[in-house]
């Protein structure tokens, strides 16, 4: 069997967790992010297929613009002074939430949890969150934590 590349990608990326970190806290030493909606994760997480080749994206259209609808709503409210450069999202759906936003906003980088150095403070600004009726419709019956 072929090695997960993906899997591997995130390895080394936890390992390199503190230079990471450094490219994306302010002066302050503070990382200003924006959090994804866990809804939005488990509709991500859903759509990774896993195969004996690798892992592969298979997120319907409508719901990758639902997605990034819902960033360009976060980034509307903000400015260069308050949206932080950063979205953050679990290791599992990290680098597919990567090629997604990369679509429409490829300057916009996506950090794992596990790629936030420890002890780093964390601010979160905002959430990206699914339009409240597709919200209803597509997570009904799962929970929130």
């Amino acid at each position: 069997a072929a090695p997960d590349t993906v899997a591997l990608t995130e390895r080394a990326r936890h390992a390199l967790a503190p230079q990471i970190t450094a490219r994306h806290v302010t002066e302050q030493g503070v990382l200003r992010v924006l959090r994804l909606d866990p809804e939005i994760e488990s509709l991500t997480a859903r759509a990774i297929e896993r195969t004996a080749a690798g892992s592969y994206f298979n997120l319907a259209a409508g719901q990758a613009d639902q997605i990034l609808a819902s960033i360009r709503v976060v980034a509307a409210r903000g400015n260069a002074a308050t949206l932080p450069p950063i979205v953050v999202t679990n290791v599992d759906v990290r680098v597919f939430v990567r090629r997604l936003v990369r679509l429409e906003f490829p300057a916009l980088p996506v950090l794992s949890r596990q790629d936030i150095a420890a002890g780093t403070p964390v601010e979160t600004v905002a959430f990206i969150t699914l339009p409240r009726a597709t919200h209803a419709s597509d997570a009904a019956g799962a929970g929130s934590s």
